[in-house]
């Protein structure tokens, strides 16, 4: 299985030019933790078993939901980021399940406070990709069940 830092960034530079029209830059995770901000979470089950995490500073998180759901700018509520950032992970997921080894599938996302989202004990990180746009930073990571 090669699915790195490169194939991530691809995933995350297509989602979010296609789905809300910004473009990023993005690069490998630094050593601080991510704090702040809106997460979301996927699970892969099948012949990969991982989860993917997504994590967005609240002002990229509040940009990502006017954009998506096509809101007055200062609109966004709470909830419209959490169903935007719940939309963001599955699309996320899905785009790197098709790289990932088949069949597998993926389970409902998750939504929360960054930090409260956490992969499941016996996961290791494959991948961290951190990334900023106009609108503030964002990083995905891909974990495996070892």
């Amino acid at each position: 299985m090669n699915v790195g830092e490169s194939e991530v960034g691809q995933v995350i530079a297509a989602v979010w030019s296609t789905m809300l029209g910004f473009e990023v830059e993005s690069g490998p995770c630094g050593d601080a933790p991510f704090t702040g901000g809106l997460a979301g979470a996927i699970g892969i089950e099948g012949t990969f078993r991982g989860e993917v995490l997504l994590e967005l500073d609240a002002d990229l998180a509040r940009a990502c939901a006017h954009a998506m759901l096509r809101l007055p700018a200062g609109t966004a509520t709470p909830r419209d980021a959490a169903d935007t950032a719940s939309e963001l992970i599955n699309v996320i997921g899905g785009n790197l399940k098709s790289v990932l080894p088949a069949p597998s599938k993926l389970q409902l996302p998750q939504t929360g406070a960054v930090g409260t989202l956490r992969p499941c004990s016996g996961q290791r990180r494959l991948a961290c990709v951190e990334f900023r746009c106009a609108h503030g930073h964002g990083r995905v990571s891909l974990y495996a069940m070892d």
